[in-house]
């Protein structure tokens, strides 16, 4: 087999691989949740102003906190201060998130409440 040939038979088993995994990626985008999950972040109101994809983290408080801390880089002020004001933190499976949390992070969104004063 000459070196073109054999390049050309490469290039086709890469090619068919490729489609091979897209089709799986296809799959797991399209099965009921996609497995994946998001820490969404409200204002007291229930407006939503921001979102983390929370990986395989649970519910409990140690994964709350992480996300916090991971929104806010650590401890910082505005973190504290969101707490204090009654932000909440939610826990969605993504085809949850889609249908109820993410139009509002479109930037042509508005809060009806003046800005999530609540």
């Amino acid at each position: 087999m000459s070196y073109i040939e054999r390049s050309e038979q490469l290039k086709r088993e890469i090619s068919d691989r490729l489609a091979d995994l897209v089709q799986i990626v296809r799959d797991v985008k399209n099965a009921p949740g996609g497995g994946r999950r998001h820490w969404v972040f409200a204002h007291p109101c229930g407006c939503v102003y921001g979102v983390l994809d929370a990986g395989d983290a649970g519910g409990s408080e140690a994964d709350r906190a992480v996300a916090w801390a991971s929104y806010y880089e650590g401890a910082s002020p505005a973190g504290f201060a969101m707490m204090a004001r009654g932000a909440t933190l939610t826990l969605a499976d993504h085809d949850y998130y889609l249908e109820h949390f993410a139009p509002q992070l479109d930037s042509a969104w508005r809060c009806p409440h003046k800005g999530g004063a609540g």
